[in-house]
């Protein structure tokens, strides 16, 4: 939870009657927080940082029944109706556009091996989905070897780039394309797997993604074993033996899949198996989602180490990692036999990390996604009070600063210099977002700064130097 108070020092809150102690409390409704001033704070900053509108620093005024603001002393508890505060807890967060893309994304190293992390291509993507022409077939993103085949000739594809009519479409190992077909429906082919761009779309080998727009049924797939009809649908299909098995999971609504003698109608969570000049089979209710309630949703050093609970029938598990801002570009495609993965390297932005159980004949059940953001090098803290300059008023100051969501801990230091080289003090393992002196500084100024420490005790560079005077 972010704080509630971005320069808290100490707060009370009191509401119908219950009185607590907190650094973070959430505001109640109708009742009041009290803040407890930290040396250099004054009314308008106190404002400027808790209030929805910093103008209402005279409120605060009004309701401490101050008439002068620079009547404000150290440790002096200052009561803010919850009515007033700003929300911190629903602050936006700033999402990676498709089009700004890194052009040499770093992508995590598969657990079974674990070799060194490579750079691939980057993932390359227009930035507005919604202008593509309905009439035309569209490549919206690309990842890796992606290539169209003309005769003997190979085609690398590019972004925003039209497709003809029964295009052949290849991915090599490890890539990804995202294609906009004239019904504005999404298709996504993984890795090392061929389609003809026809209608309905024929799949040579590997596996497609398709998230149906259509108003009204249409054949969207085909294989040897079958074909697959849909409208307002998200469904998988695969193939192997040259698109004699066929293998059909509905994400969301329902599709209607037929053989050469029959047809079947399959929704969301259900999957079926299909080959050629056999019988058809049963569909069947396809394995839980994996538990996610309890991962970890962010990283500070590109890592993602996360263990869920074993689904009952499971053989193996499947996970894969997209990008938030275009949940349908593959980015890693990974197997697993155990409900665990680690990964590395993988490079800050913001992503999906899709996780799906697998039964009996590799079939699929629903997809459990996880937001997972990989935050860049880890930031300091800001920091609050004093003020840069203030001359205080006591000998025993506090310093306090924000707090930093991926930081469990922070180290201060204070010294007789801003080189930090005379009488300097570090104060580590600093689990609260502030510091108060209990012994008596001597007359002069102090110079401090404040490092963030994550709990895998990965530590951001000092922020910025920050003076103050002792009378």
């Amino acid at each position: 939870m972010k704080p509630l108070f971005k320069p808290a020092t100490l707060f009370y809150s009191v509401a119908l009657g219950f009185t607590s102690l907190s650094m973070t409390l959430p505001a109640q409704a109708g009742g009041v927080s009290v803040y407890i001033v930290a040396p250099g704070d004054t009314l308008w900053s106190i404002a400027n940082e808790n209030l929805k509108n910093p103008k209402d620093w005279k409120k605060l005024m009004k309701i401490n029944n101050l008439t002068d603001q620079t009547q404000l002393q150290v440790d002096q508890a200052l009561r803010i109706p919850s009515e007033l505060m700003a929300d911190f807890s629903a602050a936006p967060s700033v999402a990676v556009k498709p089009a700004n893309l890194p052009l040499a994304a770093k992508t995590p190293a598969q657990n079974n091996k674990k070799p060194a992390a490579t750079v691939r291509e980057g993932a390359k993507a227009i930035g507005d989905v919604t202008s593509i022409s309905s009439a035309a077939i569209t490549v919206a993103a690309t990842y890796g070897d992606v290539v169209q085949i003309n005769a003997e000739k190979q085609s690398k594809l590019t972004v925003n780039q039209t497709l003809p009519d029964k295009a052949r479409i290849r991915t090599g190992a490890k890539s990804s394309v995202n294609i906009i077909d004239a019904n504005g429906s999404m298709i996504v082919l993984l890795s090392n797997s061929e389609v003809i761009l026809s209608q309905p779309l024929s799949l040579l080998q590997g596996e497609i993604e398709y998230e149906v727009s259509a108003d009204k049924m249409l054949a969207l797939v085909s294989t040897e074993a079958g074909s697959v009809s849909a409208q307002k649908a998200h469904f998988r299909v695969a193939t192997s033996k040259a698109g004699k098995l066929m293998r059909i999971e509905v994400e969301q609504g329902a599709v209607v899949v037929t053989d050469k003698e029959n047809q079947r109608r399959i929704s969301a969570g259900i999957a079926m198996l299909l080959e050629a000049g056999q019988a058809m089979n049963e569909p069947r209710q396809g394995l839980m989602r994996p538990d996610i309630a309890n991962l970890s949703k962010s990283s500070v050093n590109g890592e993602a180490n996360l263990n869920w609970s074993a689904i009952k029938d499971a053989k193996a598990y499947r996970a894969q990692l997209v990008y938030a801002a275009d949940t349908y570009l593959v980015l890693f495609d990974e197997y697993l036999s155990q409900p665990k993965l680690n990964w590395h390297n993988i490079s800050p932005g913001r992503y999906n990390i899709r996780l799906r159980s697998i039964g009996d004949n590799k079939l699929e059940g629903l997809n459990a996604i996880l937001p997972f953001v990989v935050h860049g090098t880890l930031n300091p803290p800001r920091s609050n009070s004093p003020i840069n300059g203030a001359t205080l008023p006591t000998n025993k100051p506090w310093i306090a600063w924000s707090r930093v969501a991926e930081a469990n801990s922070y180290t201060l230091q204070v010294a007789r210099d801003a080189e930090f080289k005379t009488d300097v003090q570090e104060f580590s393992y600093q689990m609260k977002n502030y510091y108060k002196y209990s012994e008596a500084l001597p007359p002069g100024e102090y110079y401090w700064r404040l490092m963030s420490v994550s709990p895998k005790r990965v530590k951001s560079e000092f922020g910025e130097i920050r003076m103050f005077k002792v009378k």
